[in-house]
């Protein structure tokens, strides 16, 4: 049961509108799924094995994106709505869970590279202004 990300969108604000507290039944990830290559080891002549590193230039893993955001001019209301379709509830899961970020402080993310264009949805969505900064994460 695929939605793009306008329903899904709608569907996670009727849910935080209601005062329903019914438990979603599956989080929809639609979001690719990259998988990271096992670390090779050869086996040189005095039977070490030699590990072979991974460029430092790996998107998936290492870029991510400072998204900061003000809800200036908001409501109240319009604030705990938008905070509860971002974050999350008691017994629902927000956008964050779903696109793999985090949430630093308040009014600044941590995005994933390859969920940056979803986010960014989800605040024009909201009508929100954003600014983002992008970042090279270290081991």
């Amino acid at each position: 049961m695929g939605l793009n990300l306008r329903e899904e969108l709608d569907f996670l604000k009727k849910q935080v509108l209601s005062e329903n507290k019914s438990k979603l039944d599956s989080a929809i990830d639609d979001t690719p799924v990259v998988e990271t290559p096992d670390i090779a080891e050869d086996i040189s002549q005095d039977n070490v094995p030699k590990v072979k590193k991974h460029s430092i230039n790996r998107p998936s893993k290492r870029e991510a994106y400072i998204v900061y955001y003000k809800l200036n001019g908001k409501s109240n209301v319009e604030k705990v709505q938008f905070s509860y379709a971002l974050t999350g509830r008691t017994n629902q899961i927000g956008i964050l869970q779903k696109m793999k970020g985090k949430k630093l402080g308040r009014g600044c993310l941590l995005v994933p590279s390859m969920n940056l264009e979803s986010i960014q949805e989800f605040f024009k969505y909201w009508t929100v202004d954003i600014a983002e900064q992008k970042i090279l994460l270290l081991d």
